[in-house]
């Protein structure tokens, strides 16, 4: 990422969702049980599917409301922001 930013400074680096999904699962996982854990995965999709800017607050708004705050925080801070 670091090299992309550096050798095409002006382009947008998407990152593969199903890759972004298993950073999180070998991260967020010790924060939930089983089902818990799955309710949590498909709260994360409604919000990356949001859309419109008041979808996405709502659907943010449920995320934190519902879920761990542990998890809730690496989602939002490693790759949400």
């Amino acid at each position: 990422m670091t090299a992309v930013a550096q050798v095409f400074p002006t382009t947008f680096n998407q990152l593969c969702r199903w890759h972004i999904e298993q950073n999180i699962m070998k991260n967020c996982r010790k924060f939930f049980d089983n089902a818990g854990f799955q309710d949590f995965m498909k709260a994360i999709k409604v919000v990356s599917s949001s859309m419109s800017p008041a979808e996405l607050e709502k659907e943010l708004e449920v995320l934190k409301t519902e879920f761990p705050a542990k998890a809730v925080d690496y989602f939002i801070n490693q790759w949400w922001i």
